[in-house]
């Protein structure tokens, strides 16, 4: 395919004199763009400018989806000089050679890949490097090839913010995705253990340029973290049904009753029974508090506000307020929106969707078990109260959920098909495919 003399030169230039040439991946990854016109652009890109790592992997990885091997065989060169152990580079090298009908090249890079792919497993804490798996990567092209990137997780000058609403794995997530990141790049705003209000002050502290690197960030309150970082960002989370969630909450308050009390409900702590806190949130409107904290991150940050603070306004709204605003909230700020019930599946989906590779391996950090995962013996009186004080939580949740079987349903269905080992406990995971099946 020929390419525009100098049209992409003025393109990258002209962004990159307004400090934005982090736009350029965020267009050439949208769904809109040609996959032989994407690897043209990276790879004009990367001759460019040759010592930007980050343009040449793109370049890499963009030319062997588009088919063009030999091209591609001249970028993976350079990145195998600086990673020749990496899983990544030595996989896409064995789809190349295997092409170039050199079948013992390939082989042996094949064979590095698995090792490196299987050392990264065996890692504490560890991850799973799916691009040595042919079959999975076959199926990430396609994936991304259809949904786009609007945040690359390789790319520097932004931040992914984890919203950990309660209840929903958050902290599996968060100490998962932790481990795609070096130390320096991470922030995690204080829980219970670590008072919010000294995390954040601590990070007020920080010079502007301290906090321009951090990467990765986790929120466990309503605040709008992206004030804070970098002016690209995107959030995600995974959330769920709300009904359990707020069961899941009161059985967390039982369980947590000695510690510092300024964390729990007193009534809880004081041996309230899960009807009474039912019709206490009802009679107080202390329900929907998801939806309360999505619309949040539009506002601006109270920075002398406790650690939950809302703003009157956001307690007034009706319900259908509430839904509309927090769709927009999501719609605005969100790159993903999982569900805690496809837990796998939704991790899986957010690191494709994120151009991430690396799948982590995680072990399941639920403080309270199954205590009040499960609805099942809850009398209906107490449900029918739970679902009056969180109808809008639940709408928004209805929707949500119809959304991300719209969106991912082809990427869930080929999940839940393919991908029976990724839920496997431990090591144990990929032994199905280390022994080559992928």
């Amino acid at each position: 395919m020929a390419r525009p003399e100098n049209g992409f030169q003025l393109l990258v230039n002209r962004l990159k004199a307004f400090g934005n040439a982090d736009q350029i991946v965020e267009i050439l990854y949208s769904p809109e763009m040609d996959t032989d016109l994407r690897a043209d652009r990276f790879s004009e890109w990367a001759d460019l400018e040759p010592e930007n790592e980050f343009v040449g992997r793109c370049a890499a990885r963009t030319l062997v989806a588009a088919g063009r091997h030999k091209e591609a065989h001249i970028y993976l060169q350079q990145w195998l000089l600086r990673d020749g152990a990496g899983a990544e580079p030595n996989a896409l090298m064995s789809e190349v050679y295997l092409h170039l009908k050199e079948d013992n090249l390939a082989a042996a890079c094949a064979r590095k890949a698995h090792a490196a792919a299987k050392g990264d497993l065996n890692s504490s804490p560890g991850f799973v490097d799916i691009s040595a798996y042919p079959k999975i990567r076959d199926f990430a092209r396609l994936f991304r090839d259809k949904h786009g990137c609007r945040f690359h997780i390789e790319e520097g000058g932004q931040t992914l913010i984890h919203f950990h609403h309660w209840r929903t794995g958050g902290t599996t997530i968060r100490d998962s995705f932790r481990n795609l990141f070096d130390p320096n790049q991470i922030f995690i705003f204080g829980d219970y253990r670590d008072p919010f209000l000294k995390s954040r002050q601590e990070l007020l502290d920080s010079p502007q340029e301290i906090r321009r690197e951090i990467r990765f960030t986790s929120i466990h309150h309503a605040l709008p973290a992206h004030y804070f970082f970098s002016d690209k960002f995107a959030y995600f989370t995974l959330l769920r049904d709300p009904i359990e969630t707020a069961v899941s909450w009161y059985h967390w308050h039982v369980k947590n009753i000695e510690l510092d009390p300024q964390w729990l409900d007193p009534d809880i702590k004081n041996g309230i029974s899960i009807k009474e806190y039912a019709e206490k949130t009802l009679r107080t409107n202390n329900g929907n508090l998801l939806s309360r904290w999505l619309i949040n991150l539009d506002a601006e940050p109270d920075l002398d506000n406790r650690h939950r603070g809302l703003p009157r306004a956001v307690w007034e709204m009706s319900d259908d307020e509430l839904v509309a605003q927090a769709m927009q909230s999501l719609d605005k700020h969100f790159a993903f929106v999982g569900l805690t019930k496809c837990f796998d599946a939704s991790l899986f989906i957010l690191c494709l969707l994120l151009h991430s590779d690396r799948i982590p391996v995680y072990e399941w950090k639920g403080r309270s078990g199954n205590t009040g995962a499960a609805t099942d013996n809850i009398e209906p009186e107490v449900s029918a109260m739970l679902l009056e004080a969180n109808s809008a939580d639940n709408d928004l949740y209805q929707k949500i959920q119809a959304q991300f079987n719209n969106r991912y349903g082809d990427a869930l269905a080929w999940f839940n098909g393919e991908m029976a080992p990724f839920q496997m406990p431990g090591a144990a995971q990929f032994e199905t495919l280390n022994a080559g099946e992928f």
